[in-house]
């Protein structure tokens, strides 16, 4: 079966690193090219590292362009306090020997290289603010129609014990870092999977400080960075929750997380709900008018297990 070819939006920090190093191992994915936008960090240290975690990784060839600094209507609020001041945890990381862009803006970008491509052939994965998708569903509604899907992470969705909010009590940070280019994306009528907080923060799927430690031991690179990258976040929370790799590994292998498709609702009104995303679980609605395939549970030990067997390749 050929490899499934993807496009990755990320704001880079320390788990969308991680889901870098991970589909870099991953023969199953075509990486037809990388954007930043702003979310964890300000877009120059997003930018930025995406070509520092590409060049460490031995892959600087692959294209990446710069896309959104800021949210589509709000003020940019970046989650340094989480990912250190780089957005890479302050992880040694050299910086990268290739300081060069694709010239095109990351909506251009993506549309120029889908309309390339046959209809239904890419895949996008977000996994940062929404912001660059709902550029390219203004600037290039027609490219949009041409994706075969969209797996995000994004959302708490309130549907097992983990789904609640890591900004406030009901809202996940890419969603609330731009919740307006959310709600365009789920209201655009795309095949969209959404992986979020229900299932990324299940702790049989989570690094503790035991994985950890056969990453850090570890002689493969890769997994020398993935150790050095989250060292931080380990520290400070006791756990590394892999948020956009389990994205990532969902387009690997669908098997690994379970799905119920609900209609979802993006709130966008300031206060303690911005960003929440409301799955109607009534079930008249949800046979009626589901917009998102949304994950309800993941086989955490198999996640693991192929997450470790690819960064941990070298003995």
């Amino acid at each position: 079966m050929p490899p499934t070819k993807v496009i990755l939006d990320m704001d880079v920090g320390v788990d969308d690193a991680l889901a870098i190093l991970l589909a870099l191992r991953s023969p199953e994915l075509d990486i037809l090219g990388i954007t930043a936008v702003a979310g964890n960090a300000p877009l120059s240290m997003t930018a930025n590292n995406v070509l520092r975690v590409l060049e460490a990784a031995g892959a600087p060839e692959i294209p990446v362009a710069r896309g959104a600094a800021r949210p589509l209507t709000r003020e940019p609020e970046a989650a340094l306090h989480v990912h250190g001041n780089d957005g890479l945890g302050g992880a040694p990381v050299p910086q990268p020997s290739r300081l060069t862009f694709d010239d095109r803006p990351a909506a251009a970008f993506i549309s120029d290289i889908v309309m390339a491509h046959e209809p239904g052939e890419i895949t996008l994965i977000p996994t940062g603010p929404m912001t660059n998708v709902a550029h390219l569903l203004r600037e290039a509604p027609q490219t949009a129609a041409r994706l075969n899907r969209i797996v995000l992470m994004g959302g708490a969705f309130a549907l097992t014990p983990y789904g609640f909010g890591n900004v406030t009590s009901v809202s996940e940070f890419n969603i609330w870092a731009d919740p307006e280019a959310a709600a365009e994306l789920f209201a655009s009528g795309m095949d969209i999977t959404a992986v979020g907080l229900d299932v990324t923060t299940d702790p049989t799927g989570s690094i503790n400080a035991e994985r950890h430690e056969i990453l850090r031991r570890s002689a493969d690179p890769s997994a020398q960075i993935a150790a050095t990258v989250s060292a931080q976040v380990l520290e400070r929370y006791g756990v590394v929750n892999l948020h956009d790799p389990l994205a990532v590994t969902s387009v690997i292998d669908p098997t690994l997380i379970q799905t119920q498709r609900y209609p979802v609702e993006v709130i966008t009104v300031d206060g303690s709900t911005r960003g929440q995303t409301i799955a109607d679980r009534r079930a008249r609605r949800r046979s009626d008018s589901p917009n998102a395939a949304v994950a309800t549970a993941v086989d955490g030990p198999r996640f693991l297990d192929l997450i470790f067997s690819r960064l941990t390749q070298r003995a």
